[in-house]
């Protein structure tokens, strides 16, 4: 299944940001590539949209913010770049089908 370079660069753009706060346009501007391009390719690629696959990078770095951090979950919706922590807590839920507090609290020993 050969994945185009325009879909790979885009990939690792995401994959290596750490602000949380990359938007689609920035995606493609920095890869060269319309917005439609994007979603078909990517979706054709990875079997998953850009947003979804955004979504799930950051509920996996949550993850790990829970059970490594002592941070409130606001305070990890916020570094996530949710718009507060009911998207997140509700985003994390649909992911996971548990809360974050229920997540942090069923994983301490």
């Amino acid at each position: 299944n050969f994945i185009e370079d325009e879909i790979i660069i885009a990939k690792s753009i995401i994959d290596e940001d750490d602000t949380y706060d990359l938007s689609i346009d920035e995606i493609c501007k920095r890869s060269f590539i319309s917005k439609q391009t994007l979603f078909n390719k990517f979706k054709k690629a990875y079997n998953i949209t850009p947003h979804q696959y955004i979504l799930r990078k950051k509920i996996i770095v949550s993850c790990d913010m829970l059970l490594n951090q002592n941070l409130s979950i606001a305070k990890i919706a916020e570094t996530l770049k949710f718009t507060d922590e009911y998207a997140f807590s509700h985003a994390f839920k649909k992911q996971l089908g548990i809360t974050p507090s229920k997540y942090r609290k069923n994983r301490q020993i």
